[in-house]
């Protein structure tokens, strides 16, 4: 579901993913909306869920934006 975003490069460009980012939900254990969707600890959160849900931002270097949120913008979500 999340891989690497690809950019439109020209036929000549050769390109190679240099590095997966994980990322983890923290959320209480029944959340409502999770719960409602089925998934368990460990599942996958589907995209269009984790849009829909209110976040949280942990930024030790004091931005107010990271690149999971720049990610979503590139996506239009």
């Amino acid at each position: 579901m999340w891989g690497p975003r690809l950019r439109d490069f020209p036929e000549w460009v050769e390109r190679r993913l240099a590095y997966r980012a994980p990322y983890s939900v923290i959320a209480a254990a029944g959340h409502a909306a999770l719960t409602a969707a089925g998934l368990a600890e460990r599942d996958a959160v589907p995209l269009d869920l984790f849009c829909t849900l209110g976040h949280v931002l942990f930024a030790p270097d004091g931005k107010l934006s990271g690149d999971g949120g720049t990610a979503l913008a590139e996506l239009g979500r």
